[in-house]
């Protein structure tokens, strides 16, 4: 259910020594994350917001999650689509636990007319309280929003918080540097710092929603030996 992602902890599928709860979304709790707004030109030096055609999205969407054919999403079938289901309150506007083509283009329209380039995004990891440090964690966009929307990553630092960032290659040279990555819908990818690559019976996902002039931030919590 949607409420153990918003509140509740929900367990998914161990790695050899870990598992992990999802604690949800928090809005501006590392520090005073920002946006960078603008549409301009490349030359400009400033960073485009994500060109997504919003009806392409969620054709492509339903496409690959849709296994009924019923034009909609169900909360089983959005367990293939964890970027989705984690933010599930702001695209089922009508309240029946599922998702339809029209509300798909309704929340990808808002996402991404915001004019929002780069937002600040943190990605905390706990366990038993503690900071997980060393840790890589990857964002990678849904494949229904085509090749416009980059991947982000970032690594833990001692407080346990990687700050996600689009790499620099894809950045004018006057933004190089800086820890921010764009609005979208994305799979989230852990790997310890020994190594490992966190494994869960379902993937796991974020929403990097520009709504909040704060920012949006992610917090999982390790559990494990």
């Amino acid at each position: 259910m949607i409420e153990e992602w918003i509140g509740s902890p929900r367990t998914v599928e161990p790695f050899p020594g870990y598992s992990f709860l999802k604690v949800g979304l928090v809005s501006g709790i590392l520090g005073l994350p920002g946006l960078v707004v603008g549409c301009s030109l490349p030359e400009s030096g400033e960073v485009r917001a994500p060109e997504v055609d919003s009806n392409a999205a969620a054709d492509k969407a339903l496409e690959l999650y849709d296994k009924d054919s019923n034009s909609m999403l169900d909360q089983e079938e959005l367990r293939a689509c964890p970027g989705i289901l984690s933010a599930l309150p702001r695209y089922d506007t009508n309240q029946d636990q599922k998702v339809d083509r029209d509300e798909l283009v309704s929340r990808f329209t808002t996402l991404f007319s915001s004019g929002v380039g780069l937002m600040s995004v943190g990605c905390t990891l706990q366990r038993a309280g503690s900071p997980v440090i060393g840790a890589t964690v990857r964002f990678v966009p849904e494949e229904f929003l085509g090749e416009s929307v980059q991947a982000a990553a970032g690594v833990t630092d001692g407080s346990g918080v990687a700050r996600m960032a689009v790499p620099d290659d894809k950045l004018p040279e006057n933004q190089r540097g800086l820890k921010m990555m764009q609005v979208g819908v994305y799979r989230v990818e852990i790997e310890t710092q020994s190594g490992q690559l966190a494994r869960s019976k379902q993937p796991l996902g974020f929403e990097a929603d520009p709504a909040s002039r704060m920012g949006s931030d992610a917090m999982f919590r390790l559990t494990g030996r």
